[in-house]
């Protein structure tokens, strides 16, 4: 079974091109990652498989499932941390969690993590403006 699969995946943002005509095969059992500079569309095929953003033409398929017509389903198998995560100003700890929750339609704060939080003293501090760490703690 093919675990990743894409046809002439293509991302356009208006007249400029995230991706171009992506072919990929990744079969079950099989180790594979994106590597290549900035800029290079690394980021935008993941977000694409991940149906965070959508593909302008050509299609994908995770676990032999549509990325878009069963985006909401492949979420729930797949776990995904991005290099960078980006915060507006003065966010709160519970806004990030509830922002990241969203994409898989969850409410993520108030169902899932109040247990979880006070035991790691995070209960206390949802409130408080999100600071991004530095160097290699962001990761």
């Amino acid at each position: 079974m093919n675990v990743i699969e894409t046809h002439k995946l293509t991302k356009s943002y208006g007249a400029a091109r995230g991706i171009i005509d992506v072919d990929l095969v990744v079969e079950e059992g099989e180790l594979f990652g994106f590597i290549g500079p900035n800029g290079a569309g690394k980021s935008t095929t993941i977000r694409t498989l991940l149906s965070l953003i959508y593909q302008t033409s050509g299609s994908a398929k995770i676990f032999g499932k549509d990325v878009v017509e069963f985006g909401a389903e492949i979420k729930q198998e797949i776990g995904y941390l991005p290099s960078e995560v980006y915060y507006y100003d003065n966010m709160k700890v519970k806004d990030l969690l509830d922002y990241s929750a969203s994409f898989y339609k969850k409410d993520c704060f108030c169902r899932y993590f109040p247990h979880s939080l006070q035991k790691r003293t995070l209960y206390a501090k949802r409130s408080r403006a999100f600071r991004r760490p530095s160097g290699k703690r962001s990761e």
